[in-house]
């Protein structure tokens, strides 16, 4: 390629080798001998080993479930598997969401609060629970609440 003026020469790209002119024609350096090209039509889409790789697994993965689905027995082995995987992963999902919110967190010396809400309180009395997540108890008559469990 050669530039005459402001402009630009064009040139075409040639595929197959020995097609190429053996002299620019045009421009100023006339004595250039351009080399032909040896890039064969399909080497552009060389891919490198990585992909090829890659995407073979990725066709063996293909492959097998196509296996699996043919074959019920296997079929509802590998569900089996899927869904205990997943079930694992939404366990460990829940956990870390748990100690994010702070819900794992063990409150020592403050046994009545884990009181069941239903469980031996005297009549009228109501449990309830606080933005925190804390127990608190109230009598619905005389609107009384406190912390600890009523006798």
């Amino acid at each position: 390629m050669c530039v005459s003026g402001l402009g630009f020469a064009s040139f075409s790209l040639v595929v197959q080798p020995g097609l190429a002119p053996s002299r620019a024609v045009g421009c100023a350096q006339a004595g250039v001998r351009l080399s032909p090209l040896r890039a064969g039509l399909f080497d552009v889409f060389k891919e490198s080993d990585e992909d090829k790789a890659r995407k073979e697994k990725e066709f063996q993965a293909i492959k097998d479930l196509a296996e699996l689905r043919r074959n019920p027995a296997k079929m509802a082995a590998y569900e089996a598997d899927r869904d205990a995987r997943r079930i694992e992963q939404m366990k460990l999902t829940r956990a870390a969401a748990a100690e994010l919110k702070g819900e794992n967190v063990e409150v020592v010396g403050y046994a009545e609060k884990a009181v069941d809400a239903a469980a031996g309180l005297p009549a009228g009395w109501a449990a309830a629970v606080d933005g925190d997540g804390d127990t608190y108890y109230w009598n619905k008559a005389t609107g009384v609440t406190q912390w600890e469990v009523p006798q």
